[in-house]
């Protein structure tokens, strides 16, 4: 089963979006979930080679813990290459900015989750759902610190290498929300109402 949002269609719905194996598409997010979808299926395929049957990636979800790790080595050590940017002040005035902003935001969200905090995607069994502070920005407040600070260190360090490894790291947590979401769900019935008016990763975008 996918863990992107999905429904099956119904015959009335069937001219209006896009059909995957008998699931359903909106047609204004289109391109990003084809995406999504499709590296869903290779990262499945992945973690089934593995050992990691039946989408849970471990117990915890250890195994997106440690691909998260590996992503996130990626971008600290990736190389220099290309031309010297124009401009470098602006991007580090930028950069610091999208750090520090970062920093905030990871320590709100720290402060906000208090025991119900773990650095696996599923939720502890005495954890509480959070949807206050830096939750009523954005469902996954700390995914998207990582990807500020992310950013903000690429254009400090000029690095168009670092920005790719940025946007396969938002890829990634978004599929990583996705699985997480589907315990989350499980566990707090009022989710899905809290899903319904806060955005997943990017605040008011996405």
């Amino acid at each position: 089963m996918l863990w992107a949002e999905e429904k099956w269609l119904s015959r009335n719905e069937q001219s209006s979006v896009v059909c995957m194996s008998g699931y359903a598409i909106k047609p204004l997010t289109r391109p990003i979930e084809l995406a999504l979808l499709l590296l869903n299926r290779l990262f499945l395929s992945l973690c089934s080679l593995n050992g990691f049957e039946g989408g849970g990636m471990g117990k915890r979800g250890e195994f997106w813990v440690f691909v998260q790790a590996i992503l996130l080595a990626m971008l600290v050590f990736a190389p220099a290459i290309g031309p010297a940017w124009r401009a470098p002040l602006l991007f580090s005035c930028l950069g610091w900015g999208c750090c520090l902003g970062a920093a905030l935001l990871l320590v709100g969200s720290v402060v906000n989750l208090g025991r119900s905090l773990t650095p696996f995607p599923r939720p502890l069994p005495k954890g509480e759902l959070v949807t206050s502070g830096a939750y009523r920005l954005v469902r996954h407040p700390i995914y998207f610190g990582v990807l500020l600070a992310s950013l903000g260190f690429s254009l400090l360090t000029y690095s168009p290498l670092r920005l790719l490894m940025t946007l396969v790291l938002f890829m990634f947590f978004d599929l990583k929300a996705r699985r997480e979401e589907v315990w989350l769900e499980e566990r707090y019935p009022m989710y899905l109402e809290y899903k319904s008016r806060v955005k997943k990763l990017l605040p008011w975008v996405y």
